[in-house]
């Protein structure tokens, strides 16, 4: 397969695993919404989490990183965290704010993500804080969901961290667009007090 064929490539493995992932979806809720097993919706959205870090894995391993795949992947992971944070709002009133600053994040890097992609021609992939911040969602859902009965200072402390990796990553990912303009900031690996800050929260996350 030439270069060409793989960038823009369909069928392939990271690709069908992005869509396997939305097919997730309304599994998740359906289990959720009837009341079925907490742990049988956490080991869907664990499953889901897993298919996140193989297709990335899968696809710069065996080089089969394609355009539809640098938009699939990201499409999502957006639609599970937006859908089971909206399912679970009504046990968790404060994921509301949680919501809402993640939907100003995507929609802000929606735009700014467009306005690189016509300036360059490029489609880029996530960075590492876009997939942290990915991450600690994930954990965060999965814990909300087997563990419903947490306090609601623990409660409040997880979605706090949630909120700050999305903020962090929000500005790391406007400061990459912004300095990657010019062809020679393109593969600028930022690395200052917000890295730390994202790292931290992160951190902060697993010891919670």
């Amino acid at each position: 397969m030439s270069e060409t064929e793989k960038k823009h490539g369909i069928i392939t493995i990271p690709n069908l695993l992005s869509l396997f992932r939305v097919c997730l979806i309304p599994v998740m809720v359906y289990l959720y919404l009837t009341g079925k097993s907490n742990y049988a919706v956490g080991g869907v959205l664990l499953l889901s989490g897993i298919t996140d870090i193989l297709d990335g894995f899968i696809a710069r391993r065996f080089n089969l990183e394609t355009n539809l795949g640098r938009i699939l992947d990201p499409v999502a992971d957006k639609m599970t965290h937006i859908i089971i944070c909206a399912v679970l709002m009504r046990v968790f009133p404060l994921l509301t704010w949680m919501l809402v600053i993640f939907c100003v994040k995507e929609a802000c890097l929606s735009i700014l993500g467009w306005r690189y992609m016509r300036m360059t021609g490029i489609v880029n992939s996530a960075r590492w804080y876009g997939k942290v911040g990915s991450i600690v969602q994930y954990a965060v859902m999965l814990s909300l969901i087997v563990l419903p009965h947490l306090s609601e200072t623990t409660i409040t402390l997880l979605i706090a961290i949630c909120m700050g990796t999305h903020i962090v990553a929000l500005f790391l990912y406007a400061r990459f667009y912004l300095y990657s303009e010019s062809p020679k900031h393109q593969n600028m690996q930022p690395a200052d007090w917000q890295s730390f800050v994202m790292a931290l929260l992160f951190v902060g996350s697993i010891f919670v």
